[in-house]
């Protein structure tokens, strides 16, 4: 997944054993309902956050982790708080590939958001559904709700998301060998993505471009956007640079997550 943590190794030690003993010492004390209102909420938003980012722990610790913020969630929790900890569950779950969790919190997340007119963290039900669908290589239901969720991030006018999800989009034309369809695609991801200069994003169209002008056997246009996908691979920082020069030396094509 596209998350960077930029810690030393030390600091990656350092956070992970605080986790490690924030998942030991918590054991006791909220079982016995001893923290306030307040503290529980921090403390679930927590769990769920840490549960849904933290790469340096293992999927075993990082579930432990999203089932106490399950199990803390009350009844009477504020609506807010709920949309909060569903949003964090539903991409927790998704990352660490426990399906039946992920379904049931995004779906609770779908629901919450509609009733609560939340048209961000709607969106963000869709684009995690069009990943999981992905990942099973469900491709028109992937690209049903990564469509759904552009639709509403072009209305929100939230250029960098709506121009990832036409990316996402144009991957999965990709992958159902719908080439023509997904190059108009991704050109269509590139108009918004130069507007707000995101390079990662760019840098995946223009991996895309080369790759489906290849398979349409058009190869000195592929050799053109495989040269610009390079180049905006240069303008990334050495921890980024490093993790997609693979990418991009295998032509591979990866969905990409919703944004933080």
């Amino acid at each position: 997944m596209l998350y960077f943590f930029k810690n030393l190794f030390d600091s990656h030690i350092c956070r992970s054993l605080a986790i490690f003993i924030l998942i030991v010492s918590c054991e006791t004390s909220t079982d016995k309902s001893e923290l306030s209102g307040e503290q529980r909420a921090d403390s679930i938003l927590i769990w769920a956050k840490e549960g849904r980012y933290n790469d340096s722990l293992s999927n075993e610790n990082r579930a432990q982790l999203l089932e106490k913020a399950t199990k803390a969630i009350k009844n009477n929790t504020p609506d807010s708080l709920k949309l909060k900890y569903y949003s964090n569950l539903s991409v927790g779950y998704l990352d660490i590939e426990d399906s039946i969790s992920f379904r049931e919190y995004n779906r609770k997340l779908q629901q919450l958001a509609r009733e609560m007119n939340d048209d961000n963290e709607f969106a963000n039900s869709h684009w995690d559904l069009g990943n999981f669908f992905s990942d099973f290589a469900l491709r028109d239901s992937a690209y049903y709700h990564y469509y759904q969720a552009h639709t509403i991030m072009i209305k929100l006018g939230d250029n960098k998301s709506a121009g990832t999800l036409l990316l996402n989009m144009a991957i999965q034309q990709s992958k159902a060998r719908s080439y023509v369809e997904s190059e108009q695609t991704t050109y269509k991801a590139i108009e918004l993505l130069e507007k707000v200069e995101d390079t990662l994003q760019l840098f995946g169209c223009y991996n895309n471009l080369g790759t489906v002008t290849k398979e349409l056997k058009e190869y000195e246009r592929s050799l053109g956007f495989f040269d610009q996908a390079e180049e905006y691979l240069d303008m990334l920082n050495e921890t980024k640079k490093k993790r997609y020069k693979r990418s991009y030396s295998l032509s591979s094509l990866v969905t990409v997550p919703r944004l933080l």
